[in-house]
C-alpha cells in the first residue's frame, strides 16, 4: 500500500492528514485487531511530503532556480 500525503507544495492538508494517519496507526497497533492485522499482513509505503522547498514557500512546484537569496 503507497499513501502520498503531497506532491505539490501547495497541498497543505494531505501533509497533515498522513502525519495523523501514522500517529493513529502506531496508536492502534494491539489495540485494535483490524490495524494490527494490517500492519502484520501488508507492506505500508507512506510518503508524508514529496517537495518540501515547496511546501515551505507554499508553492506548487519546484524552484527551477535556486538562489541563496531565496532561502
Amino acid at each position: 500500500m503507497y499513501i502520498s500525503g503531497a506532491l505539490h507544495g501547495n497541498e497543505v492538508i494531505g501533509p497533515n492528514a498522513v502525519y495523523y494517519f501514522i500517529e493513529y496507526l502506531l496508536a492502534s497497533y494491539k489495540d485494535d485487531a483490524l490495524v494490527t492485522s494490517l500492519l502484520r499482513k501488508r507492506e505500508i509505503i507512506i510518503t508524508p511530503m514529496t517537495n518540501a522547498v515547496g511546501y515551505f514557500h507554499n508553492e506548487r512546484g519546484e524552484r527551477v532556480n535556486v538562489n541563496s537569496e531565496n532561502y
